[in-house]
């Protein structure tokens, strides 16, 4: 089923409400990439959390970084949009590194603090975790005029966000210099942000016959928006220096296709909601798995919906009043699938993914077995199918 542009907007509307109500802060499997010597993460290290600017042309993007940082801590937790996290602003950085890298790409409408708690935790285990606000698609910049652009430009923002972090720009967080290891890149993208990722992976982008077909039924679905149908030519905007990527209810299919699928060259997490209505399981999420050639998993939290894996429960009163309808259930304390507990899930294989996957853990890639999954979610009483196919080298 395809939505409305009313329903891909979505996001947009809630990030907005969000800062209405507080002030914004200041895929035969291949192997995968050789691992760089094992770093060691931090033990227990708290989390730093700054800002900079990446400019690249035509573009100046606001930035953020997650990273370990050293003990004590002296500073008071940062508050995004209003809400208290658990990193601290300017931290200097832990001792070791470089430390592998995780970009994070926010949805339609997002903010680059959109999975902060995601951020959060990768750097508490270890990575140097990095995001920009996708300008022209964030909640005050937001341009459905500029839809096409924003296709092209997206990805690229993400290989512009790696060139600064292997040189840092003037202005850049001390916590930056020296802290990246870019020979082990991950890409984790909710929604927009997951077409973002498979893009950088290698999955063409271009008005595939799918694309056309239901563009032809449904001239108004969000797809139609992206593309120009004289496009001559697939866009190939791979990034080699990625890795590896994680797709949270990832847009995109429709301009994949299978064949765009197939052509994508790193392992690839995909996690979706069995709820979720804008990007649903059956059409949008499960065809980019069957048609993937590289080490693959699919993790289905039944009752999840678009919503789990953005950090939405904060900002329900603010919500336009047709959406708290439908979310304000799921972020009550007796919902059927918590939501911060499904967050902890989602963490958990996140970085159980990015360990197996750029560092090489094999203990965590036997965490990423189905049963080994079904297990971690029945200790918070959450309901997952889980395939995998593929195995890592």
């Amino acid at each position: 089923m395809f939505r409305s542009p009313r329903l891909s907007i979505v996001f947009l509307i809630i990030t907005a409400a969000a800062c209405r109500a507080s002030a914004p802060l200041p895929a035969e499997p291949a192997a995968a990439s050789p691992a760089s010597p094992q770093t060691s993460p931090p033990s227990a290290a708290p989390v730093g959390y700054a800002t900079f600017t990446v400019a690249r042309p035509g573009r100046e993007l606001p930035a953020a970084i997650w990273y370990p940082a050293q003990a004590p801590v002296t500073t008071a937790p940062v508050r995004y949009h209003g809400v208290p996290g658990d990193a601290f602003p300017d931290a200097p950085r832990a001792a070791g590194g470089p430390f592998p890298v995780v970009v994070l790409s926010h949805g339609s409408g997002g903010v680059k603090e959109s999975a902060a708690y995601l951020g959060e935790r990768l750097a508490a285990a270890g990575y140097l975790v990095a995001a920009v606000d996708h300008v022209g698609d964030t909640f005050t910049t937001i341009d459905l005029a500029r839809r096409q652009e924003i296709t092209r430009e997206r990805p690229r923002d993400v290989s512009a966000l790696l060139d600064a972090l292997a040189a840092p720009p003037a202005g850049a967080p001390a916590a930056l210099a020296g802290a990246a290891d870019l020979d082990r890149v991950g890409v984790y993208g909710h929604s927009f942000g997951g077409y973002t990722a498979l893009a950088l992976a290698g999955a063409p982008v271009g008005p595939t016959a799918t694309w056309r077909a239901l563009c032809a039924e449904h001239p108004d679905a969000f797809e139609c928006a992206l593309l120009d149908p004289a496009q001559p030519a697939p866009l190939r905007l791979r990034d080699a220096r990625v890795d590896a990527v994680v797709g949270a209810a990832p847009a995109g299919w429709g301009i994949f296709d299978g064949d765009g699928a197939a052509a994508i060259e790193t392992p690839v997490l995909l996690l979706a909601g069995g709820k979720d209505v804008q990007i649903e399981l059956a059409t949008r999420v499960q065809p980019v798995y069957d048609h993937l050639r590289t080490p693959r998993w699919l993790v289905d939290l039944e009752l999840g919906t678009h919503w789990t894996f953005i950090d939405i429960c904060p900002f329900v009163d603010h919500l336009p009043a047709f959406w708290q309808t439908e979310v304000r259930p799921q972020c009550a304390p007796d919902a059927p699938l918590s939501m911060p507990a499904a967050r902890r899930l989602i963490a958990d294989a996140v970085v159980a993914f990015f360990d197996a996957t750029l560092r090489g853990d094999r203990d965590a890639a036997a965490a990423l077995a189905p049963d080994r999954l079904r297990a971690r979610a029945a200790q918070d009483r959450i309901a997952v199918d889980v395939k995998v196919a593929g195995a890592l080298r």
